[in-house]
């Protein structure tokens, strides 16, 4: 054996029992306890401040986790047995990161600040070229962006704190489209992309109504314009 390496066990008077190993060389060490129902927990330290501890039913099937690094981030883990989850990561500077998923792959994740203040959400759903987020910029605004990383379309919509919003479309092949709102939800105006370098503008009347002024820049350079007209 390693000559390094010493070896210890125990019972304790409530029956529980475990074995403890110890690394002369490095400082590591291990250890395993047994509970009276079969289920334990195995404990592992590298000697370098990082350590992991792991419980596990009778069985054998892993049921929480916990861990700690020499950057002084820790989190934990629970399994569930049906396949859903959740876990916690605490950084060094004491923002946090929480997150859960269930059996068919639908995940959330929250972001924290050192105060506690939720700063961001992202989840997926069970499509797994789907992912949503959401974030809060200093200004107070929320933008929520889900992105199709498999056709390159996407939708960023944001909430500004005056009650207004933007909604910003993407097909993926070029076209791109934005919508602006009122707090009252009347559209106020719109811009778009198209493929081929045209753009353009609408601005609409303060009652919504669809008569707009419009303005229109084709691929060449050359522009069209129209006047606002109330109907």
């Amino acid at each position: 054996g390693n000559a390094d390496v010493t070896t210890s066990t125990w019972t304790n008077p409530d029956g529980t029992h475990g074995s403890m190993s110890t690394d002369s060389y490095d400082g590591s060490f291990s250890s395993t306890t047994y509970n009276t129902n079969g289920s334990y927990s195995v404990f592992f330290s590298d000697g370098k401040g990082n350590f992991t501890v792991d419980n596990y039913a009778a069985n054998g099937s892993l049921l929480s986790d916990g861990w700690k690094t020499s950057a002084h981030t820790f989190g934990s883990d629970t399994y569930n047995t049906g396949g859903s989850g959740s876990g916690t990561v605490i950084n060094a500077d004491r923002s946090r990161i929480t997150f859960d998923y269930d059996s068919a792959g639908n995940t959330t994740t929250d972001n924290y600040s050192a105060t506690g203040m939720l700063t961001a959400v992202s989840w997926n759903t069970g499509n797994p070229y789907i992912s949503t987020s959401t974030t809060v910029e200093n200004s107070g605004a929320q933008v929520t962006s889900s992105v199709n990383s498999y056709d390159g379309s996407s939708l960023v919509t944001t909430l500004n704190p005056d009650g207004s919003s933007q909604v910003m479309l993407t097909d993926g092949l070029g076209v791109t489209t934005t919508d602006n709102y009122s707090s009252g939800g009347l559209l106020t105006s719109d811009s778009w992309i198209k493929s081929n370098g045209s753009t353009g503008t609408d601005t609409y009347n303060a009652d919504g109504s669809e008569d707009s002024s419009a303005t229109i820049t084709y691929a060449d350079g050359s522009t069209y314009s129209t006047d606002t007209v109330t109907q």
